[in-house]
């Protein structure tokens, strides 16, 4: 088993460094003529089917370019240093950046996790109470770093009473099954490659009553000077749910590194959120994304994740490309 996860994580990192070179061109001066929307996404099984399997690069006579990167926070930073404008990204996340005084938009609520991400743990750890003082695998910077602080104050605990490893997604398994940690917090689609040989989940969205959301994020200044391809962006998950058959199946499976029926059961964890979802997230006085944004402000902030103790309350979401019937 170790040997075939330590192939499996020599493929992610050869992604990764793909990813790096993908974006290396963003670098270098601008080239006259229009510039293109940059979009990045990290694997996650809500948004990659989408963009590869509709063509998302495609959209708008190709003036998108997509990137991706192996894990969430790599895509933050990548918006934070201003190589992208455009993000799918865990709320947690645009968080993060808002702490950071990034001027942004979330235009679209995309899916729901409330069993997606984990708190998957060894056997012999049968609840988060028992991972005090125990090695705990996590990305502190993405949306991991989050649900564990999340999972700890539900149970009363404090961060300081777990032992916290920084690693990568794709270290995760093969770190669990060497015990090089007795827990790891992992998404989709490495969920489902550590739920082998004894390993449970001891804490998940549902679970603490705290739903991941994933978004589609957009720098402010690229809301008017991309607004025709933002539409376009925003309407590739109008679709219906990627299947077998579809163009690019394989490569999307290639990508996750999973196979048919895994894939399949994973999206089972991902809901996917329509316009009239997005509706309720997004619009009205009240806009449900709000109310859960500070939620998460308050435990992030609790857990030293974000250093204001509340963020701005300039206007960060927009729900104009939702409210058209049909995307231009």
């Amino acid at each position: 088993m170790i040997t075939s996860l330590s192939n499996h994580t020599r493929r992610w990192a050869a992604v990764a460094m793909a990813a790096v070179l993908l974006a290396m061109p963003w670098w270098l001066p601008k080239r006259t003529g229009e510039r293109q929307l940059r979009f990045g996404f990290s694997v996650w099984p809500g948004v990659e089917a989408a963009a590869i399997m509709r063509g998302a690069s495609g959209l708008s006579g190709g003036k998108m370019r997509l990137m991706e990167a192996q894990w969430s926070s790599a895509i933050t930073r990548a918006f934070d240093n201003e190589m992208i404008d455009v993000a799918a990204l865990g709320l947690d996340g645009v968080l993060r950046l808002r702490d950071r005084g990034e001027r942004l938009r979330v235009v679209r609520v995309l899916d729901v996790s409330q069993e997606a991400d984990a708190i998957v743990a060894r056997r012999g750890v049968e609840s988060m109470v028992e991972l005090k003082g125990k090695r705990v695998g996590v990305d502190m910077a993405g949306t991991g770093g989050a649900l564990l602080a999340a999972s700890v104050k539900h149970e009363g605990m404090t961060l300081s009473q777990v032992n916290t490893v920084q690693m990568s997604q794709s270290e995760m398994a093969e770190a669990l099954d060497a015990g090089v940690v007795d827990a790891v917090v992992v998404s989709e689609p490495w969920l489902t490659l550590v739920l082998t040989d004894g390993c449970h989940v001891v804490s998940n969205p549902a679970r603490i009553g705290m739903p991941i959301v994933r978004v589609l994020v957009v720098r402010q200044g690229a809301m008017e000077e991309h607004h025709h391809e933002l539409a376009a962006l925003v309407s590739v998950w109008d679709g219906p749910p990627p299947s077998p058959g579809q163009a690019d199946w394989n490569e999307v499976l290639r990508r996750e590194g999973l196979s048919a029926e895994q894939y399949q059961e994973c999206l089972k964890r991902v809901v996917a959120q329509d316009r009239q979802a997005n509706r309720e997230w997004l619009s009205g006085e009240s806009p449900k994304l709000e109310a859960l944004a500070r939620q998460w402000e308050g435990v992030m902030h609790d857990a030293g994740i974000l250093t204001s103790p509340a963020l701005p309350l300039d206007p960060w979401l927009d729900d104009q490309f939702i409210k058209a019937e049909v995307a231009p």
